[in-house]
């Protein structure tokens, strides 16, 4: 198994370890149904994309990561004999919470029509944004389908309320349609 010390330190050497296990840079062009010539260039120095690489890795049985880089174990197979890496494994993603598609649903439906109706306008962006706050307000204060749903009316009582004294607010008119 090739370790750092005895890894070839570039592509093309790494693809020189590949073919001395093959019969012909032909036959293994072939194999991986890569350019001869190709094979050559990269032979001479020429690096590959990486479409190239992974069909060259696996004709050859070898990692991505050791043609490419030099690091890890040549085989993947070899991997469970690798020493261990200092790589930090991926952080789990947190957990996110069921969001309840009906409620909000219903929850922006209603607080667009209600703009509508007041003839106030809301850009798309602050309509997400007002019904997540509102929506995180109800799934706290309400425990069940039925209470959160019936929690909709109040919330639109007050957000009236809100855009009635925002029409005598002059500093906050320009949400209002003109």
């Amino acid at each position: 198994m090739p370790n750092m010390e005895t890894t070839p330190s570039s592509f093309s050497s790494r693809l020189r370890t590949i073919l001395d296990e093959q019969k012909s840079v032909l036959s293994f062009a072939r194999k991986c149904e890569v350019d001869d010539n190709l094979l050559r260039r990269y032979l001479a120095g020429s690096e590959p994309g990486l479409d190239k690489v992974v069909r060259i890795a696996k004709a050859a049985g070898v990692s991505v990561q050791w043609l490419t880089t030099g690091e890890g174990p040549m085989r993947p197979e070899d991997e469970s004999s690798a020493p261990p890496t200092s790589v930090t494994p991926p952080l789990e993603p947190a957990p996110v919470p069921d969001i309840d598609k009906e409620l909000m649903g219903r929850l922006m439906d209603a607080i667009h029509r209600l703009y509508k109706q007041e003839g106030a306008t809301i850009s798309m962006i602050d309509l997400g944004r007002l019904t997540a706050d509102k929506y995180s307000e109800i799934i706290q204060a309400a425990q069940t389908p039925q209470k959160r749903i019936d929690m909709i009316d109040l919330i639109v009582v007050q957000l009236r309320k809100d855009l009635i004294s925002d029409k005598t607010n002059p500093e906050r008119r320009k949400r209002l349609a003109s």
